[in-house]
């Protein structure tokens, strides 16, 4: 069984992992858009519906458990200054992104 340190040195970095992983969906839009906004409507509705059937499967996984991770690290942590709180502003963040994207999307 690994020791407590090597526990939550895992957790971090599955975490960060998760979390860019995220980022870099939302990102791959941002850099998309410039090229999307030349498409007529139907090559649009197109693209959409073909090049982005692997986002929603991944993210739907990815994104739920990198907020998990976020809160359980904040558990963990909790006792530690200042990685408890660094952890917990991460919690924060993180499900706050999910639920704008709720309401935006």
């Amino acid at each position: 069984m690994p020791d407590r340190s090597t526990l939550l040195r895992f957790l971090q970095m599955l975490d960060l992992l998760l979390i860019t992983l995220i980022f870099g969906l939302g990102f791959a839009h941002v850099m998309e858009l410039p090229g999307k906004l030349q498409l007529n409507s139907a090559v649009w509705l197109r693209v959409q519906q073909t090049l982005y059937n692997g986002f929603g499967p991944f993210a739907s996984v990815a994104k739920p458990l990198g907020i998990l991770l976020a809160w359980v690290l904040t558990v963990l942590l909790r006792q530690e200054r200042p990685a408890g709180r660094l952890a917990l502003l991460a919690a924060f963040c993180s499900s706050a992104g999910l639920i704008e994207w709720f309401i935006v999307v």
